[in-house]
């Protein structure tokens, strides 16, 4: 697997919080922010975030959200997360949505190991680019996933 290494600095985000922790209702969480991201003062137009804390199983929790300034104020209802900054290894997922699980699945089982990566217990996130995801679930989808790294 092809990969990148990045170092990001610190970042806000504002959006919608799983609130069961549940990887199962996701989607639905999507739903309901993409039809409430209008509300939120983003300072990256054109971008939002999925962003994990914890394993799911342990402690999991999930925000679907977009970057916002540190004034910036929260919707009714929605949360504001802060991303420490972190060195992350990015690597590309292409393909439908629910391929998602398979990408990681490889990312964890061999995509880190053969690039010399050690994952660290921090925030990792999915970039949605909009223009790279012209199909909410479509063959042809991108999405980069940020994997935390020592």
């Amino acid at each position: 697997m092809q990969v990148t290494i990045v170092m990001e600095a610190a970042a806000r985000l504002i959006g919608l919080e799983l609130e069961d922790g549940k990887v199962e209702l996701i989607p639905a969480l999507w739903d309901r922010f993409n039809e409430r991201m209008g509300e939120i003062e983003s300072n990256q137009p054109g971008f939002a975030y999925g962003v994990c804390r914890g394993m799911p199983g342990q402690d999991f929790a999930y925000l679907a959200g977009v970057r916002a300034a540190p004034d910036a104020p929260i919707p009714p209802g929605m949360k504001s997360w802060d991303l420490p900054a972190q060195k992350y290894a990015v690597f590309l997922h292409r393909g439908y949505y629910r391929e998602m699980p398979e990408t990681y699945g490889h990312i964890f089982n061999g995509g880190l190991a053969q690039n010399h990566l050690t994952p660290v217990p921090e925030i990792g996130y999915e970039r949605y680019e909009f223009v790279r995801c012209p199909n909410p679930d479509g063959p042809h989808t991108e999405v980069d996933l940020y994997v935390p790294v020592a």
